[in-house]
């Protein structure tokens, strides 16, 4: 699975477990209390899906829990269900390598302490769930959706952080 497109069925572990965690922090104002945790744990899937692997490593609870419940599957046919006026759409091939630095960069922006700007949490999220759909519901859509997502939001905060900046030293330079 290294650069190449993740195989059918083997990104359904890290879909399921994505759009799970991106639903607890997609809220706006639930995501400045979930947002660092659910971050700090897509991170460690998104760097697992970055470098292949197959299957997501997780505490043996958890894994045991996962494996008895028939969530992952009953999940994926609501996330097909929800999908299904973007199936007759053929994007190119989302590659699994693409998908974890997506999923990976949109945690680190979701940990970000940003509470003065809006919807901070709930764009990170949502590219997050996005990525994990896309990758549950073997979707490339959804996947590059999710990426122009977080490509997207990481232009307004360099254009946000820029003008903070600008804004910063003009008033250093006022009171000086």
């Amino acid at each position: 699975m290294s650069g190449s497109a993740i195989r059918p069925g083997a990104g359904q572990a890290y879909g399921t477990i994505l759009v799970l965690l991106a639903a607890t922090s997609v809220v706006p104002g639930v995501g400045m209390v979930t947002g660092p945790l659910v971050g700090l744990a897509s991170l460690l899937l998104g760097v697992q899906l970055t470098l292949g692997r197959t299957v997501p490593w997780m505490p043996a609870w958890l894994r045991t829990r996962m494996a008895s419940s028939n969530l992952g599957p009953r999940f994926s046919r609501w996330i097909q269900d929800r999908c299904r006026p973007l199936l007759h759409l053929a994007p190119p091939r989302f590659p699994g390598v693409l998908a974890g630095l997506t999923v990976a960069w949109s945690s680190l922006l979701l940990i970000l302490p940003l509470a003065f700007i809006p919807f901070s949490n709930t764009i990170p999220s949502l590219s997050v769930g996005l990525v994990g759909a896309g990758l549950l519901a073997q979707r490339s859509l959804l996947g590059w959706l999710g990426l122009a997502l977080a490509g997207g939001y990481t232009v307004v905060l360099a254009f946000l952080g820029e003008a903070l900046f600008l804004a910063a030293q003009a008033l250093i330079r006022h009171l000086t």
